[in-house]
C-alpha cells in the first residue's frame, strides 16, 4: 500500500476556538479497517488523534505537541499497520 503523508496543515479548529489542529492528508484511501488499526496504532504511542478518517487524520495540539513530531508517530503507525496487514 505504501500511504505516504503530506506536509501538515495547522490551523485553528472550527469545533473548538482557540484550539489548534493539525492535518495530514493521506496519498491514498485508507479502508475503514486500516483507519481503525491506525488509531490503536497512534494510541500505543500516547498520542491522542482527533479523527482519522479515508483521506486524513487529524490532531488538536495544545503548544506541548509539535507537527513534526506528530508526522513522525503518523508515519511510523501507518508503518506498523501496513506491515500488521500485509
Amino acid at each position: 500500500m505504501a500511504i505516504k503523508v503530506s506536509d501538515p496543515a495547522v490551523g485553528e479548529n472550527d469545533d473548538y476556538p482557540g484550539v489548534t489542529e493539525v492535518v495530514f492528508r493521506l496519498s491514498e484511501p485508507a479502508s475503514e479497517a486500516f483507519q481503525g488499526a491506525l488509531g490503536e496504532a497512534i494510541n500505543e504511542r500516547n498520542v491522542s488523534y482527533r479523527s482519522i478518517d479515508a483521506d486524513s487524520v487529524s490532531f488538536n495540539v495544545d503548544g506541548d505537541d509539535d507537527a513534526a513530531f506528530l508526522k513522525g508517530v503518523l508515519e511510523a503507525s501507518i508503518g506498523d499497520v501496513e506491515d500488521a496487514l500485509g
